[in-house]
């Protein structure tokens, strides 16, 4: 059994006929459903906020790179500064030890000038010391010879111990000079 081709013709116009119907039908639902939730204006502000976003972000990307070479050259000046105040500090110190070595020096100098003061005050006490121990032993053997020369009278003994007790004396005033 063969179809005839007017029948066949017939079903084919049928599902050309159905198939445009459904067609126009889904087109039309579309069109209603487009407009009625205003899809054309959702797709063109997701559109607009997504190249508002691009621009944002391009923004703060050139906004980044910007913060970044002024970050660069800072650090770059910043290599410079430290530099520099290392450089300072270095010849501060430098000055610091300069001044603390002559200061060092006045003092050591101070010092021994200190020390060959006394010492010297020291060997004239000691010669001044030495000169009247050996007056008062002078005057000591002097009197002892006085007395026994003059033979023990009174009277003698008497004026040789003053004369002797005033040379005595005289050394020490000497020696206090």
């Amino acid at each position: 059994m063969t179809a005839h081709p007017v029948e066949s013709m017939s079903l084919f116009d049928a599902l050309l006929k159905s198939n445009a119907f459904n067609l126009a039908l889904v087109v039309a639902l579309l069109a209603f459903v487009f407009k009625k939730f205003q899809l054309a204006n959702a797709v063109t502000r997701q559109r607009d906020a997504i190249a508002a976003d691009l621009a944002s972000a391009r923004a703060k990307r050139n906004e980044a790179e910007a913060l970044l070479q002024e970050a660069e050259k800072r650090l770059s000046s910043l290599n410079d500064e430290i530099t520099l105040l290392m450089a300072n500090a270095q010849a501060s110190a430098e000055a610091l030890q300069t001044k603390i070595l002559a200061n060092a020096e006045q003092e050591a100098s101070r010092l021994l000038e200190a020390a060959r003061q006394r010492a010297l005050l020291e060997e004239k006490a000691a010669v001044a010391q030495v000169k009247a121990d050996f007056i008062r032993q002078a005057v000591a053997d002097v009197r002892v010879q006085l007395t026994d020369e003059t033979g023990a009278s009174n009277a003698h003994r008497v004026a040789i111990n003053s004369l002797m007790s005033d040379l005595h004396h005289l050394p020490l005033r000497m020696g206090t000079r």
